[in-house]
């Protein structure tokens, strides 16, 4: 993903709707420290991307 000359990545924030900076837990965010704690918990905390798929695999072994 390639920035812009100000620094963002010329998207909004999926949050906010502010400029997004950056991207993480697979969406463009902006600096404030609330759309970033906002990004975790959508993604499911540490390691929810990981505990979603398991419990996906397991409903499909049944």
């Amino acid at each position: 993903m390639e920035r812009k000359k100000d620094g963002t990545l010329g998207m909004p924030c999926q949050i906010c709707g502010a400029p997004a900076t950056r991207f993480q837990f697979a969406m463009a965010i902006c600096d404030k420290l609330e759309c970033e704690n906002e990004a975790f918990e959508q993604r499911g905390g540490p390691g929810g991307h990981k505990r979603a798929k398991v419990a996906s695999s397991e409903i499909c072994d049944q």
